[in-house]
């Protein structure tokens, strides 16, 4: 196994060690197992790509300092990983392009696929503006990745779009994306079918904030082949907030997943703050704000399992026609405007809280407290000293304010390095201004 150096900065093209380094990746021949850094702090204008077969390789940075930098110049691409090409590693790059339709791609198709990459510690901003295309941060088509601790910013459509089985999505911080204003941009999109399955996804602790778009979701699990073990937690999801009943088309969290988990988030605005567009969906703790939808479940599935969540200033709180067999169980609502829980006949509801709710507290016909009943039950409005005292609610009041979102954020970016200025941009008539951890 051998280690090669590429330094753009070089006067001289030299043979790629690391006291000798290319000046140029056109110069480098990859090989399987081998290791490739180019100096930290240093551009390279072009498209690097990763031939059929080569595996195990690993790029990254050489030195201390910022991240080294990939402009694809008049490339379609920054990175490109060939099919087969499997189990390498992309660690603390800078990714950007005015041409490049996909910063980076890691496998071709669902039917060319390359498996086992880790994308961690990079940043992808500012590629091509489309308006034929999807034009996305990083495009996967493969099994068994790891997106970690990566920072998505200014992005066309997608930051993030992926198909296969066995991905771990952690850490990473998306902003600013769907720029092509196509209402087709998501923050994170997971997919599977009959030729590439989905399935046994975990998506935590990331920040994902879709707050210049009303359309379209800040995550997106779908899965067409039946395959299931998903689970979506501990994520801070924002879209702009709710505040008529046409404003927003969005669904922030959007499970499209047999079986699905959706546990912990911290979920803002939108249509739909969590919609459950299959069976079973376990909807487990999460705290939904300013939402006009708050927790949903599609009229055509059933099985949807609502405990412990906290919702905050919605129109419809909890929500599931057609399904007699739903248990809402735990889940404290404040300031819902209509249904605060809307059941059908012979579904459950044990002990909920409920504070200033403007209606009825629960309809469709059903909803019927059972065994130990709702901390206030039936109650249409209910004044400041009324506050829920059943010991055995499982949510929590939240005091989520703007500030809150603010300092997660900063909070998030300091975790990730530094800031660093970069031009304004324009698109159309908006100039973005941009600042960007490194």
């Amino acid at each position: 196994m051998a280690t090669f150096r590429v330094n753009p900065n070089s006067s001289t093209n030299g043979s790629g060690t690391i006291s000798d380094p290319y000046n140029t990746w056109a110069s480098v021949t990859f090989s399987s197992g081998n290791t490739y850094l180019q100096d930290s702090g240093t551009i390279w204008k072009g498209r690097i790509n990763i031939p059929v077969g080569v595996t195990g390789v690993y790029l990254g940075a050489y030195g201390a300092g910022p991240r080294p930098k990939i402009d694809a110049d008049t490339n379609d691409r920054c990175i490109f990983v060939n099919n087969t090409a499997d189990n390498g590693t992309i660690d603390g790059f800078e990714f950007y392009g005015a041409n490049a339709i996909r910063l980076v791609s890691i496998g071709q198709s669902d039917t060319l696929p390359a498996h086992g990459w880790t994308i961690k510690n990079c940043y992808f901003h500012d590629n091509k503006i489309d308006l034929t295309q999807d034009s996305n941060g990083l495009q996967v088509f493969g099994n068994d990745h790891k997106i970690l601790y990566n920072i998505f910013e200014n992005i066309s459509c997608d930051a993030l779009w992926m198909q296969g089985t066995r991905f771990i999505v952690k850490g990473n911080y998306v902003s600013n994306i769907g720029l092509d204003n196509r209402q087709n941009g998501d923050c994170m999109q997971f997919f599977g079918n009959a030729t590439l399955p989905g399935g046994n996804w975990l998506i935590t602790d990331n920040y994902l904030d879709h707050g210049r778009g009303a359309f379209k979701q800040a995550i997106i699990v779908t899965e067409q082949s039946g395959a299931s073990n998903v689970t979506v937690q501990n994520n801070i999801c924002i879209m702009p907030i709710w505040k008529n009943q046409w404003s927003n088309q969005g669904n922030v969290i959007f499970a499209d997943v047999v079986g699905a988990v959706i546990r912990g988030n911290l979920v803002r605005g939108g249509k739909y703050g969590i919609y459950c567009q299959q069976n079973n969906v376990k909807v487990h703790n999460n705290v939904v704000i300013d939402s006009e939808w708050a927790i949903t479940q599609s009229s055509a599935i059933t099985g949807m399992d609502p405990k412990g969540n906290t919702i905050v200033n919605a129109q419809e709180g909890i929500y599931a026609d057609n399904d007699t067999g739903v248990s809402a169980q735990g889940n404290i609502l404040v300031n819902i405007r209509n249904r605060a829980i809307g059941l059908e006949g012979g579904s459950s509801e044990n002990y909920n809280c409920f504070w200033n709710c403007f209606t009825n507290v629960s309809s469709l016909g059903g909803g019927t407290p059972t065994s130990g009943g709702n901390s206030i039950t039936e109650n249409p409005k209910l004044t400041p000293s009324m506050t829920p005292t059943n010991p055995n609610c499982l949510g929590v009041v939240p005091k989520v304010t703007e500030l809150d979102f603010n300092q997660n954020r900063r909070r998030a970016l300091t975790n990730m390095g530094a800031i660093e200025t970069y031009p304004a941009r324009t698109v159309g008539t908006r100039t973005i201004s941009r600042r960007a951890p490194r």
